[in-house]
């Protein structure tokens, strides 16, 4: 395993929230059932999002899909904000749908086009699997 397929498994844990989250959002009567789900839900995204940039961006740092997935973080950073700001229901369920689009489509370019990138460039320098490790130290798990 190295440090793309670490972050990959991140992924498929976001989107079992987002499909949790989705149906809590459709079923809720009131925001403030909502906001302990909203706030897992954010740590989440910001937590995998520094690791992505401190850990992988940084070593792809002259990579043109860099700037783009940089960006990307800032507007899911922005539609976070939006959910948190949410008062009301329907605001709440307009927030968590722009943020669900733009996370989607943003993990997708990851698994596409960026973790490829990096698996091609990276993988033979063995930088992957040293901050696999430093991966595995956040995250306080056993990398073997």
């Amino acid at each position: 395993m190295d440090l793309t397929e670490a972050l990959l498994g991140e992924h498929g844990v976001l989107y079992a929230l987002f499909d949790r989250m989705e149906v809590l959002v459709a079923e809720a009567s009131d925001v403030g059932a909502l906001r302990s789900g909203f706030e897992l839900l954010g740590e989440a995204l910001s937590s995998h999002a520094r690791l992505e940039e401190d850990l992988l961006f940084s070593l792809l740092a002259q990579s043109g899909p860099i700037a783009v997935m940089h960006s990307e973080h800032e507007l899911i950073d922005e539609r976070i904000a939006e959910l948190y700001a949410a008062k009301t229901l329907p605001q709440a369920r307009a927030a968590f749908a722009a943020l669900a689009s733009v996370t989607r489509d943003h993990l997708a370019k990851e698994e596409a086009i960026l973790f490829p990138v990096a698996q091609s460039t990276l993988r033979a320098s063995g930088q992957l699997d040293d901050n696999l490790r430093h991966w595995g130290r956040l995250r306080g798990v056993a990398v073997a």
